[in-house]
């Protein structure tokens, strides 16, 4: 699920703020777009579950990022090149070519790791866009002082999605449905709710 994610930010902006906005739960405000790199060099940091998943989206994607993985006998091989370490090193993400690199995933199960993944590689290459795996809800703040262009946290998508498919299933339906609409069609939906709405979230009606 948090694999799709990051593909529809990538496919289509539009529609992946207006998930966001729908799904997202009321306490949140609305965000402008976010336009993740569709070419170019990616580097994912963790090949777990999480950065098996998204890693394998973006080959879908068209793009053949490197892996930095610490455990690689754990966590299996990708299919293109591997670099091992935990990418918190810059010497590691050197070797992985972050300077040339467009975009960056700390996908780690670690949050301090992530957090230790981003710092490092914003200092030897300030343009990346960044996407970070966040375990623990505490750290919210911290994660958004470090300027991840998107932030995912695995468990809350999954309840959204849980929640979302109970207390609103004609939003899950129309979700759906959305999917299957061109980004020309979500980015004119998503500037008529934020004409409304300015920064306010959007109310939903629950069961």
């Amino acid at each position: 699920t948090f694999a799709l994610h990051l593909a529809t930010a990538l496919q289509a902006p539009g529609l992946y703020v207006l998930q966001e906005w729908l799904t997202g739960g009321a306490r949140q405000p609305l965000k402008e777009p976010v336009y993740p790199p569709k070419a170019g060099h990616w580097i994912v940091c963790g090949y777990g579950r999480f950065g098996r998943a998204v890693y394998h989206r973006l080959k879908d994607e068209g793009i053949d990022p490197v892996v930095v993985e610490p455990r690689p006998g754990l966590t299996g091989l990708p299919d293109g090149v591997l670099i091992e370490g935990r990418g918190t090193e810059a010497i590691t993400l050197e070797e992985a070519g972050i300077r040339k690199a467009v975009g960056l995933v700390a996908g780690t199960d670690d949050d301090a790791n992530n957090l230790s993944i981003i710092m490092t590689a914003r200092e030897l290459s300030s343009d990346l866009f960044v996407v970070a795996r966040q375990s623990n809800l505490d750290n919210e703040r911290i994660f958004d002082a470090v300027g991840a262009d998107i932030i995912m946290h695995p468990s809350s998508i999954i309840a959204d999605k849980i929640r979302v498919l109970l207390g609103t299933p004609l939003l899950h339906e129309f979700m759906g449905l959305a999917m299957y609409e061109d980004e020309a069609w979500a980015g004119s939906l998503v500037k008529r709710i934020a004409c409304l709405l300015g920064s306010q979230p959007p109310r939903v009606w629950e069961l």
